[in-house]
C-alpha cells in the first residue's frame, strides 16, 4: 500500500511532539505506594528488560499502529478508494509518485456513487487495456501508443469553440485523453462519476452511457466534470467509474498521512497517561504534573501547526484534514486508558491476594 507515514513524519513523532511529554515523566511525583516495594535487584534488573519490551511492542504499541492505519483507511475510504484496492497500489511506485515518467491514471470503479470504489487498475501498457495500443484498434477508437499515453496532461485543457461543445463548460480538448477516457468506459461498460458529453447527429448527450458505444458514437467523449466538478446525475444502478490524476493521488495520499499522524499524536495522549504510574490508577495519582499537561496541549498544538500552516505543509508534505478525520484515534485512545486501569487493578489485587493467578501472571509479563 502507500506508505502511510513518511520518514519527515515519524521523525516528528520522535524528535518533536514526543519530547516535551517524555521529558515531562521526570516531574512526576512518586506513586504512594513506592516504599511498599522491594528494591531494585542491581545484578539483575535492567532499565529495558523483557516486560518493558512486551508492554511497549505488543501492546501499547499494537495498539498505536492500528490507530494510525485505521485513520489512514478511513480517510481514503472517503475520498473513494475503500481499503481492498489498497492492496498492491503501490507496487511499481506509480501511486502519487513525482517522477514525470511514473505518472499513472488511475481507474477506479465503484459498485454505486455513494460508495468507495472496490475495483482499480492503472492505465498503462501492462494494464489490461493492452488491446488498444495496437495499431489496429476498435471501430471508433483511434490508435493509443505508450509513446502518446506518457504525453498525456495529467489536467486536460478545455475547449475554446467547437460547434455544440462551444457551449459546454470544461470540455477537454487533448485528443488522446478523451480517447482514454472513451476506452475506459467501453471496458467498464459503466458511465464516469462526474459529468461527461458527447456530439451525435449534431446532438449533445450529456451522461449518456451510449456514448462510449462506438457503433452509436464514433466521436470522442468528453469529460468534462474533471475540468468543472459537475456530478453526473444519471448514474443509475451500474455504479461508476473515476479517473485519479496524479494530482488527485498525492492529496488523498497527504490528507491520509497528516490523519495517520494526528492519530499517532491522540494515542499519545493515553499512552502519556498510562505511563504516569507503574500500579497506581491514574485516578488515585492525579493530574497535578503541569509540565506533563503542557506537554499534552503542546503536542496537540504542534499537530495542528503542522497539519494547517501552509508553509510548514508544503516543507513536510502534510494537508489539512477534516474535523472527522481527528476523531478515529479517540476509541484507540480510551481503549488503551481502559485496558491498562484494568491490568494495573488486576496486579494491585494480586498484590493482595496470592492466590489470585490472572493478576500474577500480569505482575510477571507485564509489569514493567
Amino acid at each position: 500500500i502507500p506508505i502511510p507515514p513518511s520518514a519527515f513524519l515519524i521523525l516528528l513523532i520522535d524528535l518533536g511532539t514526543d519530547v516535551v511529554p517524555a521529558i515531562s515523566l521526570a516531574y512526576e511525583k512518586p506513586e504512594n505506594d513506592i516504599m511498599k516495594r522491594k528494591p531494585r535487584r542491581a545484578g539483575t534488573d535492567r532499565l529495558v528488560n523483557r516486560k518493558l519490551i512486551s508492554f511497549a511492542y505488543f501492546q501499547s504499541g499494537v495498539i498505536q499502529a492500528l490507530e494510525g492505519l485505521f485513520a489512514y483507511f478511513i480517510v481514503f475510504n472517503d475520498d473513494g478508494l475503500s481499503p481492498s484496492t489498497l492492496n498492491n497500489l503501490d507496487a511499481n511506485s506509480f501511486f502519487a509518485t513525482s517522477v514525470q515518467e511514473d505518472q499513472r491514471w488511475l481507474i477506479a470503479q465503484k459498485g454505486s456513487f455513494n460508495q468507495a470504489a472496490d475495483m482499480r487498475v492503472w492505465f498503462n501498457n501492462e494494464s489490461d487495456f493492452t488491446q488498444f495500443f495496437s495499431s489496429q484498434p476498435p471501430t471508433g477508437f483511434i490508435e493509443q501508443t505508450t509513446a502518446v499515453f506518457d504525453d498525456l496532461p495529467s489536467t486536460p485543457g478545455t475547449v475554446e469553440s467547437s460547434s455544440l461543445l462551444a457551449s459546454v463548460p470544461g470540455t477537454p480538448v487533448n485528443e488522446q485523453f478523451n480517447n482514454m477516457f472513451k476506452i475506459v468506459g467501453f471496458l467498464t461498460e459503466q458511465p464516469s462519476c462526474l459529468a461527461f458529453t458527447c456530439e451525435v447527429n449534431n446532438e449533445l448527450l450529456n451522461n449518456d452511457v451510449s456514448c462510449f458505444d462506438s457503433s452509436v458514437n464514433d466521436g470522442p467523449v468528453y469529460y468534462t466534470g474533471i475540468n468543472t466538478g459537475e456530478l453526473n446525475d444519471n448514474i443509475g444502478d451500474s455504479g461508476c467509474f473515476e479517473l485519479w490524476t496524479n494530482e488527485q493521488q498525492t492529496q488523498t495520499l497527504r490528507n491520509a498521512q497528516t490523519a495517520y499522524f494526528v492519530a499517532i499524536i491522540i494515542v499519545q495522549w493515553g499512552d502519556l497517561l498510562i505511563t504516569k504510574t507503574r500500579t497506581l490508577s491514574i485516578f488515585q495519582q492525579g493530574m497535578w504534573n503541569w509540565v506533563l499537561n503542557f506537554g499534552l496541549v503542546l503536542e496537540t498544538l504542534l499537530a495542528v501547526i503542522i497539519a494547517y500552516v501552509p508553509f510548514i505543509q508544503t516543507i513536510i508534505g502534510t494537508a489539512p484534514i477534516r474535523f472527522v478525520h481527528w476523531l478515529p484515534g479517540i476509541p484507540f485512545a480510551l481503549f488503551e486508558l481502559f485496558y491498562d486501569e484494568i491490568r494495573k487493578y488486576l496486579i494491585r489485587r494480586a498484590s493482595r491476594k496470592p492466590e489470585f493467578k490472572l493478576g500474577h501472571f500480569l505482575d510477571e509479563y507485564t509489569h514493567w
